[in-house]
């Protein structure tokens, strides 16, 4: 897996993301690492640690490594989110897309998560029945905007 490229937030935009402030003209998104589930997983869910990009519109907006929330600040318009799973120069898994309207002032909790394949316990054709999907969330700003005083603001270069 390729790490992705970016850099700390200014001290400024941690306060604020901190204190979960919005931009008044802009929404606010913060896109994180989720879970990596499934159904068959006997210790419950672990952490996805695999770098990932947020897309936008088909556009990668920014990327996030292990232990980093990335913040982006976005004009409010209807946006088609999703995220990929960072490998090389592309990306392996891409989840589904999740349709969001923007409006200003908003703040917006993204999360990314991993559904491993069920099926490969059943060799190829299981596997091919049942791939692994990346799953994109938006979560409930009380579920996650606790998680992010841990982590590395980082904001897309």
């Amino acid at each position: 897996m390729s790490p992705a490229k970016n850099v700390g937030a200014p001290p400024e935009l941690e306060r604020a993301v901190k204190a979960q402030t919005a931009p008044e003209e802009m929404a606010r998104i913060h896109f994180f690492h989720g879970v990596y589930d499934s159904p068959a997983m006997i210790f419950g869910p672990m952490s996805n640690k695999q770098p990932a990009d947020l897309i936008a519109n088909g556009t990668v907006q920014g990327g996030i490594n292990k232990g980093q929330v990335l913040v982006i600040d976005l004009d409010p318009q209807e946006y088609d989110f999703s995220w990929g799973e960072r490998v090389g120069d592309g990306h392996g898994l891409v989840s589904n897309k999740l349709t969001i309207r923007l409006m200003p002032g908003d703040l917006i909790y993204l999360r990314a998560d991993i559904r491993p394949s069920m099926g490969a316990a059943f060799g190829i054709v299981g596997a091919l029945a049942d791939p692994p999907r990346a799953i994109l969330v938006r979560c409930a700003p009380e579920e996650c905007a606790s998680q992010i005083g841990a982590l590395q603001i980082v904001v897309a270069n």
